[in-house]
């Protein structure tokens, strides 16, 4: 098959398992972890700025469409690099990517539409109040900004862009660490509630006129009083693979259609489809959790790799963890037998699904959210 897929990301694990070997040319990925290779074999490298831009503007590099994940929103070498002929970038340009990622121009967009946003200061130092500290498009001036603090729900919300049109596919709730690291998403139907809901799909047609925006897109957000869009992701987000178990599609196959719709080859991948899905017909809950490591080096040796392994498929929480009977989780995102893991790195993530049809009592998002904690307590020691 001539139409054939390469991807690039931090990490790109959920992408190849949904898209399967078939149609993967390449990967580029920070970690290449063991279920990574699993799904792209003989095809995996480390990822290196220097060597993608090397690489991509070879004289004789092939023509290649290449779909990126996070890590690369503010790479403006490597991005231009992707879209420079004979390569296709899967997903938005380069102008809008250095639209979503300035936030001085969207939140002006946005706040001449009447939608509320919060404020941004770019200065010095941090100014009065709770702020956060935030990166901007690196060739702006300064690299940096402001962005107050809203009180209220943290949110992903991923889009969908295909001919003139944008859907809402999903939201999901968003977990960080108490140092704001990203930990996960959540997600059920019933949140956010439709009003919060048709704010974001109209943030989202309002952008749309700028970025031009084509295949899978995210907006985190803050929910409160009010919606506040945070930030705006110009790419498949990690909340993809939690959206695509609840909603049971293949939202990177749909991605690789909106973004090249004349290419062919793109049929559902059933080895693909095992790997990524559970087996349930409808699920009630979706989420991810990342285990970070502690402070201290985390070895991964022979007997604790088997033992992630064998996690490695949907199955049942065993006891004494479990307290939901109906859920399954599987174990993501393994890395190979000999790893070190350095302290505050992830280690592995979570993947949990609560089916709909269960004749138990329906856990709360948060209740679901301690579990896993639990259950990572568990794997760690």
């Amino acid at each position: 098959m001539s139409d054939r897929v390469g991807l690039i990301g931090i990490s790109v694990r959920a992408a190849a398992e949904a898209l399967g070997p078939k149609v993967i040319e390449r990967v580029w990925d920070l970690y290449c972890d063991w279920d990574t290779e699993q799904a792209a074999p003989n095809r995996c490298d480390r990822l290196s700025l220097a060597g993608i831009v090397n690489s991509l503007t070879a004289p004789n590099r092939k023509p290649m469409a290449w779909l990126t994940t996070g890590g690369l929103d503010l790479e403006p070498a490597v991005l231009a690099a992707l879209q420079t002929h004979p390569n296709r970038l899967l997903g938005l340009s380069l102008d809008s990517v250095r639209y979503c990622k300035n936030p001085a121009q969207w939140c002006d967009k946005l706040r001449h539409a009447g939608l509320a946003i919060l404020p941004i200061e770019y200065r010095a130092l941090c100014p009065p109040g709770h702020w956060h500290l935030k990166r901007n498009w690196p060739q702006s001036a300064p690299t940096w900004f402001w962005q107050q603090h809203g009180d209220g729900t943290l949110g992903s919300a991923i889009f969908l862009a295909q001919g003139s049109g944008v859907e809402l596919v999903g939201c999901s709730r968003l977990f960080v660490r108490p140092d704001w690291r990203y930990q996960g998403n959540a997600a059920d139907r019933s949140w956010p509630n439709e009003e919060a809901k048709k704010t974001l799909l109209r943030i989202a047609t309002v952008l749309a006129e700028d970025i031009q925006p084509r295949g899978l897109f995210g907006i985190d957000f803050m929910l409160g009083q009010q919606l506040w869009p945070l930030e705006i992701n110009p790419r498949p987000t990690a909340s993809v693979e939690v959206l695509a178990e609840l909603h049971r599609r293949n939202l990177f196959q749909e991605h690789v259609r909106a973004c090249w719709p004349t290419a062919g080859g793109f049929a559902t991948n059933d080895r693909a489809a095992d790997l990524h899905l559970s087996k349930t017909s409808e699920v009630r809950l979706s989420a991810k959790r990342i285990v970070y490591n502690s402070e201290q080096e985390f070895s991964i040796t022979d007997d604790r790799f088997q033992q992630f392994q064998q996690c490695s498929t949907f199955q049942p929480i065993a006891h004494p963890i479990k307290t939901f009977a109906s859920g399954t989780f599987r174990l993501a995102d393994l890395p190979h037998p000999g790893t070190i893991v350095p302290p505050r790195e992830p280690i592995c993530s979570i993947l949990y699904h609560l089916p709909a049809i269960t004749a138990e009592p329906v856990p709360t998002v948060e209740e679901i959210w301690t579990e896993l904690a639990a259950l990572e307590d568990h794997l760690l020691h």
